[in-house]
């Protein structure tokens, strides 16, 4: 993905939009929900594309877990990596997964609860990161880096199931946008925006959060890859009994060029 800058660029490669788990009980899973991924380059700027990829790994607290998922990760080789539900809760297991992750710097954020966590991890040790905000300690994680050239605000999301919380945290995306970097905005956002992004045997209704979130991203003209490229189809990233939905996202800035997005499956040739 690039960016046609005016601003910068950005790109994913992960199972292009978001990557859910197909369960979402609290017990660690394997890396079956579908790796969101796109690829992004600025206007006026001679920077290659950028591979950018979101994923809820759905628990690497357990060493096993921990091992199998972060290879699996790094053998996409993601210029930037989100991940989601991390479950660690003590420095030692921060310090273990970073030296698991090999081929760059990584940054994580851990929380209170049992399904906190998020990272955002790169391919390389060659970039700068100008400041880093644990806005929601395990939930909401910005950092503002300069990366093969691009000055970019990097913002990772993992809400809650619950609305008040996930309101919250939308609440706070406003100042976080207002930037002169450009934005990469991934994450799992457990929400839905329009009716394709569903799959149900209920009427689809807009929620709340979901109004407040697509307001948000209309007013900073934050684009959704997914739907930049695939503007009539599904795309659904988690699979829970009868409902499929399309909750794992990358936004980006409106100047950012993208090249390509799909999804992906950690491990496999696709």
């Amino acid at each position: 993905m690039e960016f046609n800058r005016k601003r910068d660029s950005d790109s994913m490669k992960f199972k292009r939009r978001d990557v859910k788990m197909q369960k979402r009980e609290y017990s660690e899973g394997p890396l079956t929900r579908q790796k969101q991924a796109s690829s992004t380059t600025p206007a006026g700027c001679m920077c290659k594309p950028l591979k950018i990829f979101t994923s809820n790994v759905r628990g690497i607290k357990l060493i096993k877990n921990r091992v199998d998922k972060l290879n699996k990760l790094a053998a996409l080789n993601p210029d930037i990596l989100f991940i989601q539900e991390l479950r660690l809760n003590h420095i030692e297991q921060i310090k273990e997964a970073q030296q698991l992750w090999k081929i760059g710097k990584s940054v994580i954020s851990i929380g209170s609860d049992l399904a906190d966590g998020v990272g955002i991890l790169f391919n390389t040790y060659n970039l700068e990161i100008i400041k880093r905000r644990d806005i929601i300690p395990g939930r909401l994680l910005v950092l503002d880096c300069n990366l093969k050239g691009q000055k970019l605000r990097l913002i990772n999301v993992y809400t809650s199931s619950d609305r008040s919380k996930k309101i919250q945290l939308f609440r706070k995306l406003p100042e976080l946008l207002c930037s002169g970097h450009d934005i990469i905005l991934a994450g799992d956002f457990n929400t839905v925006t329009e009716e394709n992004d569903r799959e149900a045997s209920t009427h689809f209704k807009l929620s709340k959060e979901g109004k407040i979130l697509k307001e948000i991203c209309d007013e900073f003209e934050m684009k959704d890859s997914f739907r930049v490229m695939y503007p009539d189809s599904f795309g659904f990233t988690r699979y829970d009994n009868k409902t499929k939905t399309r909750i794992d996202r990358i936004y980006v800035s409106k100047q950012a060029n993208l090249n390509d997005y799909k999804t992906v499956t950690p491990g496999s040739e696709e």
